[in-house]
């Protein structure tokens, strides 16, 4: 009785806020009443992210202002957010059968989407970033020729902040994990590090796919011309 009236007070609260401290209680109330809730919202702030670290790792900043970047995160951010945490949950989802997980896709989906509210703090992060460091933020490596001591102690402040909010991620999504589950943390953890190993594995094997056909056939643009002809 204790227990169903505390769920019942966490109900009533926003879960943007509740999820921070009580992640169980949370993801159950969210899943019991609509495990779609805020999706469209949450993939949103994981697009955005996602376009701007994609930015940052292609460099972007040698060929476009940070306006275009920005442009280009915000207009990618839903479909590229809703198809990131699509592929995330489905990993997870398959991965939790192994461990006898008892939720179902969307609730998995739900648990993997509102682990991420604390990144909503990484993006302002990297909005400050941007107007510290211009372009010179999507130069990876390039920051420290750029800026001013000032500014690169601003920047290790907010890098420290952004690791600080990845852990608390990881540990909500443990948390809410183990809850649509019905196992322990212990499980909760080991299902997204299977989630996470077999992401990698996809990812050597498809750059190794792609580097033979680079060596076998030569450049980028010599396969395109090869396709283009067998078409």
């Amino acid at each position: 009785m204790v227990a169903d009236q505390k769920k019942l007070e966490v109900c009533h609260k926003n879960p943007w806020i509740q999820i921070l401290f009580k992640p169980k209680e949370t993801i159950q109330c969210i899943v019991d009443e609509n495990p779609k809730k805020q999706f469209l919202a949450l993939a949103a702030i994981n697009g955005f992210l996602a376009a701007v670290n994609y930015a940052q790792f292609l460099n972007a900043g040698r060929a476009m202002g940070v306006q275009t970047v920005l442009l280009f995160a915000f207009v990618s951010a839903l479909p590229l957010g809703a198809l990131v945490l699509t592929f995330y949950s489905y990993l997870i989802f398959w991965m939790g059968k192994l461990l006898e997980g008892k939720a179902s896709y969307l609730n998995v989906r739900a648990a993997v989407s509102w682990s991420s509210v604390p990144q909503i703090g990484v993006a302002v992060g990297w909005i400050a970033t941007m107007f510290l460091h211009g372009q010179a933020a999507f130069i990876y490596g390039l920051v420290g020729d750029k800026v001013s001591e000032g500014s690169m102690l601003m920047g290790s402040t907010i890098y420290t902040v952004h690791t600080g909010l990845g852990i608390w991620s990881f540990w909500l999504l443990i948390s809410t994990l183990a809850q649509v589950q019905g196992y322990s943390r212990v499980q909760g953890f080991f299902n997204v590090i299977f989630a996470y190993l077999s992401t990698m594995l996809l990812g050597v094997g498809g750059y190794m796919i792609v580097q033979a056909i680079r060596m076998h056939y030569g450049t980028v643009a010599q396969i395109g011309h090869i396709i283009f002809h067998l078409f």
